[in-house]
């Protein structure tokens, strides 16, 4: 999230006075012991499915940017979607949508884990709890991410002059023949590398900047509690926001590292194929042949889609917990499927 984002324990806002002075108090509320597992894989994986509509699209494009040797520009950029069009800026959705619920669920479920165990040793919620607990939680759920990025990515670079594989399925049984289990992490190092400092990036500004958007606001305009809410709503979308783009210019170089690492060995018409022994070596590489720019391939859409789906994955996250908390919600899910079944 690929995408979604993970943070605070879901909380409540309070108002409360000092010395003459309202401020917003941003209180955790929802606990690891407090939590509806059940419930919160069910909502999550449901807002993710939905999410993944609409940012799939600039994933492909992404990725395409990144495994190119060539220099793309807007012009570029505008040709290679037309000349894909729907089907092709969507292929691969089923698989990487489907393939990526079990890290997605894993991810989630970490994070509160770490964030709630780390939490007992600072219980005044330091940046550093979410720093390492988004860490941990990204280390642990990229063992069931990395497969199905390897394999994902395969499908999005091709094209029908240069189809590989016929589907998902194909292109599993063509790697494992060529490199077997191993060739599912591929790349691994990188992806560990880019992967968990973006997530602990993420949480550690998100964290910091949702707090600080809200007490400024507040500061600048004290409302009453209804309006306090729709300014912490607003302080969420902002941190997000920001919280995006700040994981994304940090992590974009090993990015393309990571990307070109899943897919070497498949090269495109025309360009001659890169070989990277491992990350130091593929980012050495890059500088030299295509120079420092290189490194920031795909940063435009990754910052677009980070801007805009980090700006929403903080406020999703934290409905998310509070949902998780009513136990009832999902056995009211069940006996509405049965009713309709009937």
């Amino acid at each position: 999230m690929n995408g979604v984002p993970r943070n605070y324990t879901g909380e409540d806002v309070k108002v409360t006075e000092a010395d003459d002075f309202q401020f917003v108090n941003l209180e955790p509320k929802t606990s690891w012991d407090q939590l509806h597992l059940p419930t919160l894989a069910f909502t999550a994986t449901s807002i993710y499915v939905a999410e993944s509509v609409i940012y799939h699209p600039f994933d492909v494009l992404r990725t395409r940017i990144q495994t190119t040797q060539k220099r793309m520009n807007l012009a570029d950029i505008r040709t290679s979607i037309k000349t894909a069009g729907f089907r092709g800026m969507y292929t691969g959705y089923w698989p990487n949508t489907i393939g990526n619920i079990p890290g997605n669920a894993v991810y989630l479920l970490s994070y509160n884990f770490f964030r709630s165990k780390l939490s007992d040793y600072a219980s005044d919620g330091p940046v550093w709890v979410s720093l390492a607990a988004g860490g941990l939680a990204d280390l642990t759920s990229n063992l069931f991410y990395a497969p199905v990025d390897v394999v994902v990515q395969r499908l999005f670079i091709q094209n029908e002059k240069s189809k590989r594989y016929k589907n998902a399925t194909d292109a599993i049984g063509q790697i494992y023949r060529a490199d077997g289990i191993k060739g599912f992490y591929r790349g691994f190092g990188a992806v560990l590398m880019t992967n968990v400092p973006s997530s602990a990036v993420w949480w550690a500004s998100y964290e910091s900047c949702k707090e600080a958007f809200s007490h400024l606001a507040h500061k600048i305009r004290p409302q009453t509690d209804s309006k306090v809410i729709e300014q912490n709503l607003l302080a969420q979308f902002a941190a997000g926001a920001t919280a995006g783009v700040t994981m994304v210019l940090v992590t974009n170089p090993l990015e393309v590292v990571k990307t070109r690492l899943q897919t070497q060995h498949f090269s495109r018409p025309g360009e001659a194929a890169y070989f990277y022994a491992n990350t130091w070596q593929g980012l050495r590489s890059i500088v030299k042949t295509e120079g420092p720019r290189a490194l920031y391939k795909g940063v435009l859409p990754r910052c677009l889609y980070s801007c805009v789906f980090s700006s929403l994955s903080g406020v999703i996250y934290e409905y998310t917990m509070k949902v998780s908390r009513n136990r009832s919600l999902l056995t009211k899910v069940w006996a509405d499927i049965a009713v309709l079944e009937e």
